[in-house]
């Protein structure tokens, strides 16, 4: 039992809240859903699984037992499978894997590289997809994934503030290893991405209750800054990403 929970554990599933929660902004504007929404999200789940437990197993971060590594493969051909139904999800998928293992090998030693993979390949590649497949207006589709590409380029930097010893010693290229003042950077980076939050209500029909929702996330935000380190803000800032994007959905 313990051995099925670290396996699980592993996967990481729950990261996948963000991307969900992106593909929720292009179905509130489409006032529509179809089973190829369900197959986008479903597939999408499958990938991230396959690469967490991938990249668990490779890294050790799990007392994991060897079959892992093929039940990591056995998810991957799952996810292809499944996307075969639709073959812009197809083509989604190949895209996730390409970048997914660019990001595993040579990201990390070029500066903001790793950042920009995991913005499209968590936010902007679903976003656009997710337009695409629901049949919206090219200008639309494009407006929001421009928006969600900075707000969270900026946003997750904050990532990069974990392990900066290790991330030295392995020769990864972050600001946090590059600068002498990257820690302070990264730190400005993440309050610019909150301030960029602001865009969907000017620009993209957010109505009042994503203006509260904001109010509200600002709150949080404020008192976690002070009582948190940095460091310790990464899961916060994560959760308040996904009340975002939700309250951008919810508010339209």
């Amino acid at each position: 039992m313990s051995v099925l929970l670290d396996i699980a554990k592993a996967t990481r599933v729950e990261r996948t809240m963000p991307v969900i929660a992106t593909i929720m902004i292009p179905l509130t504007y489409a006032k529509s859903f179809s089973v190829d929404m369900v197959i986008l999200v479903v597939c999408c789940v499958l990938t991230y699984m396959a690469f967490g437990l991938h990249n668990a197993y490779r890294d050790n971060d799990f007392t994991l037992p060897k079959y892992s590594y093929l039940l990591s493969f056995a998810l991957l051909g799952s996810s292809i499978f499944l996307s075969v139904y639709n073959e812009k999800i197809l083509i989604l998928n190949f895209l996730w894997v390409l970048l997914g293992l660019i990001y595993n090998t040579i990201s990390r030693r070029i500066l903001f590289a790793d950042i920009t993979i995991l913005v499209f390949t968590h936010h902007v590649l679903p976003a656009l997809f997710a337009g695409w497949i629901l049949g919206l207006q090219k200008s639309r589709i494009l407006g929001y994934s421009i928006v969600i590409f900075f707000v969270f380029w900026f946003l997750i930097q904050i990532k990069n503030l974990k392990g900066t010893i290790e991330d030295k010693e392995r020769g990864y290229a972050t600001p946090a290893t590059i600068f002498q003042n990257g820690r302070r950077f990264i730190q400005l980076f993440r309050e610019f991405g909150f301030v960029m939050m602001l865009i969907p209500y000017f620009f993209f029909d957010a109505g009042i209750v994503f203006i509260l929702s904001l109010l509200a996330i600002n709150c949080v935000k404020f008192v976690c800054d002070s009582i948190l380190s940095i460091e310790k803000n990464l899961k916060i800032t994560r959760v308040l990403a996904v009340v975002f994007l939700l309250s951008w959905a919810v508010g339209v």
